[in-house]
């Protein structure tokens, strides 16, 4: 892998990181989401996330019996986080 595709790669990861941290765990919101509403949007317990990429979620449990709490899963076609 080219040094070029590995730090893109890195880059995606820490974005990422970035949403998912802003999504569950920041006590304030740096307002990056606030154009929801738009292609890519995903709601998640209510509230709408877009950062500009589309993201495909496949093979998410569909139930949160087991899983660690803050995992995303499939509420009957809804994404949901566990408690």
């Amino acid at each position: 892998m080219q040094l070029r595709e590995r730090v893109t790669s890195r880059m995606r990861e820490a974005e990422d990181f970035m949403n998912w941290f802003e999504a569950t765990q920041a006590s304030t919101s740096s307002g990056d989401f606030e154009d929801y509403g738009r292609d890519n949007t995903v709601t998640i317990d209510g509230k709408s996330f877009r950062n500009g990429n589309l993201t495909v979620l496949r093979n998410l449990p569909t139930s949160c019996a087991g899983q660690p709490r803050g995992t995303v899963w499939n509420n009957k076609g809804a994404l949901a986080l566990c408690p």
